[in-house]
């Protein structure tokens, strides 16, 4: 199966998964007291998670921290990776708009190769 580039990001793909009646039902509960949708929710939360936003992403740690997903060891070596990888980006002073348009130049190389 080949996959065509030109529609590539435009394939809409759905995301399941199960949960229990009465934490469904807290759930829906707290996005009408919110007033949001189910799937601006997720899309919320998914594009936080996608684009690093600390909030999301220091609750996601603490999570994996909680429920003992990830070990220690690799735990923090994640986080130190993560300490890395901001610290190199302050270095170069890329701002967000910069980072964006660096990997725009590398997708457009890579598709005249």
């Amino acid at each position: 199966m080949t996959i065509d580039e030109n529609s590539y990001g435009n394939n809409l793909k759905k995301i399941v998964f199960e949960e229990t009646d009465h934490q469904h039902a807290k759930f829906i509960l707290r996005l009408r007291h919110n007033s949001i949708s189910q799937s601006d929710f997720f899309r919320a939360v998914m594009n936080g998670f996608i684009n690093s936003d600390e909030r999301i992403c220091s609750y996601i740690d603490d999570f994996v921290k909680d429920n003992k997903i990830l070990s220690k060891q690799r735990l923090e070596k994640s986080r130190s990776l993560k300490k890395i990888g901001r610290q190199k980006i302050q270095d170069f002073g890329f701002s967000e708009i910069e980072l964006e348009k660096l990997f725009d130049i590398i997708e457009e190389q890579k598709s005249e190769l």
